[in-house]
């Protein structure tokens, strides 16, 4: 009866523990913490991130983004021409593609040359 007792308030505890953590990682600690703002004036826009402020013309023509945080400034409605963030490259080709191409006709070549060599 103990050993069940201590079971059942150790399953209660962790749920508990459990709980806690979840509605604590959810909570608002500050309500746009991580969140991009927007402030205008004067024929600029004032960006404030978790990082810094960062003073953006009204009508830029061109955005050339070398932070690599491309993806805010697209949210915003912009339009960036070049960008130092790697995950914006439009073609990306996975290497097992051309691993294919050259090992699969390879492979088959050498199948066939060995069934040539046992006389099948």
């Amino acid at each position: 009866m103990f050993k069940n007792r201590v079971k059942k308030t150790i399953s209660i505890l962790a749920v508990s523990a459990l709980a806690m953590g979840l509605f604590t990682g959810c909570g608002a600690a500050g309500a746009n913490a991580g969140d991009a703002k927007e402030e205008e004036s004067a024929g600029t826009i004032v960006v404030k991130d978790v990082k810094q402020e960062v003073e953006i013309p009204a009508e830029p023509k061109r955005i050339v983004d070398l932070s690599g945080n491309s993806d805010m400034l697209e949210i915003l409605g912009y339009d960036v021409v070049g960008t130092a963030n790697s995950d914006a490259s439009p073609l990306e080709i996975p290497v097992g593609i051309p691993l294919a191409l050259i090992g699969v006709p390879y492979f088959i070549f050498l199948m066939w040359k060995e069934g040539r060599k046992n006389g099948q």
